[in-house]
């Protein structure tokens, strides 16, 4: 998706019950930087050769960075923005989001990031689970109008393929987590009425006992 009129319309994603029940299935929100997400977005900087990027997860309130290599104080270590973003942008489709030059869009020049960071150009690759569901975002920025060509566009949307296999794995061992939790619950369930059931089969056979001597 190129920058234009096509966007200008208002923003439906982001509070989309659905996706967000899926982002938070992630168990990513808030939690530490990891290497295997870090190692993503240093090479995208290297790649490319700009200054920042960042995998950033979308919740109905802000952009959590599970990712941002590149970006100053004091977003590096609070990893969270509030209000609107590009990335608000990026996961109202499954196609890239390349804006070359921001100033010059009549949709992104007004986005807040452009003059807080600095954000002269942009590509993003939206971030789907396996079931489509639209998560967040693995962008590039730089501060200076930037002609993505095919070929960068190419390694972004390679580079957010790998990052889109962490998260989904990291979900599948939320879910498995949550599973065993569940066998576990049940087991101490089964075992409680085990004891209960004994308890009472003891109880009826003393009173067969108590029957038997008495008549």
């Amino acid at each position: 998706m190129t920058a234009g009129a096509e966007l200008d319309r208002p923003l439906t994603a982001v509070a989309n019950p659905a996706r967000l029940q899926a982002l938070r299935r992630t168990g990513l929100l808030d939690t530490d930087a990891e290497e295997a997400f870090d190692r993503m977005t240093r090479l995208a900087v290297k790649l490319l050769g700009v200054p920042a990027a960042f995998i950033s997860l979308v919740d109905e309130k802000r952009d959590f960075y599970k990712s941002a290599h590149g970006f100053g104080e004091p977003l590096a270590s609070s990893r969270e923005l509030t209000g609107l973003t590009f990335c608000h942008y990026a996961i109202e489709s499954d196609r890239p989001l390349v804006v070359p030059d921001t100033r010059a869009d009549p949709v992104f020049r007004h986005v807040p990031t452009v003059e807080t960071l600095g954000v002269a150009a942009y590509v993003g690759i939206p971030l789907a689970d396996p079931d489509g569901h639209i998560l967040g975002s693995f962008c590039a920025i730089d501060q200076k109008p930037h002609e993505w060509s095919e070929t960068e566009v190419e390694v972004m949307t390679e580079l957010a393929a790998s990052a889109r296999r962490e998260i989904a794995l990291r979900a599948r061992v939320r879910d498995l987590e949550e599973y065993s939790d569940r066998l576990q619950t049940l087991a101490h369930e089964m075992s409680s009425l085990a004891i209960e059931n004994q308890a009472l089969a003891d109880e009826l056979q003393a009173r067969r006992d108590a029957s038997g001597r008495t008549a």
